[in-house]
């Protein structure tokens, strides 16, 4: 069994698919096709666990979704009881990281750098947009919150192993 520290969430399931024990399951990353691959799955009810492994029997992308079947879930109903549960898999599980690839849990807690140099705080977490991954950054005191597209003409440098990241955006906006 896998430590719950060492989880990452992937995704959530959205809706039974078929009649055959299939979900449909949003993912958090831009290619759900390389989780394939995923034989063992923890799935809850909250973010927070408790977390409840699942092996999956097939699995496959669909656009930007994964549709998966699940050992024990054999038709729709069963389908339809995960809906809106987390998906987790285990940090070694999940395919390595290319060049200016992330995995969001790799982004939470950067502190964010502004090009001048000025804190504007810490990713304390990722948005799912249809364009593109928007960064929640919570400045020093915890107040306010920015948020920052994670694109290439925002997000100039990513050094995760110095904890940071430098952005061109201004303390003001």
């Amino acid at each position: 069994m896998t430590d719950d520290s060492k989880l990452l969430i992937l995704g959530r399931v959205r809706a039974a698919y078929g009649v055959k024990g299939w979900v449909k399951a949003q993912t958090f990353g831009d290619d759900a096709a390389s989780w394939r691959k995923i034989s063992v799955w923890r799935l809850a009810a909250t973010e927070n666990g408790p977390w409840r492994q699942r092996e999956a029997e097939e699995c496959k992308a669909q656009g930007k979704d994964l549709l998966i079947r699940f050992a024990d879930v054999t038709d729709r109903a069963g389908a339809e009881s995960l809906q809106g549960c987390w998906l987790a898999a285990p940090r070694d599980a999940l395919p390595p990281t290319d060049a200016n690839e992330f995995y969001w849990d790799d982004l939470i807690g950067l502190k964010v750098l502004n090009n001048a140099g000025a804190s504007l705080g810490q990713v304390a977490g990722c948005i799912a947009s249809s364009a593109h991954t928007v960064l929640r950054v919570l400045d020093d005191d915890g107040e306010t919150e920015r948020l920052l597209p994670f694109v290439g003409a925002v997000v100039h440098e990513v050094d995760l192993a110095a904890g940071r990241m430098r952005v061109d955006w201004e303390a003001d906006w």
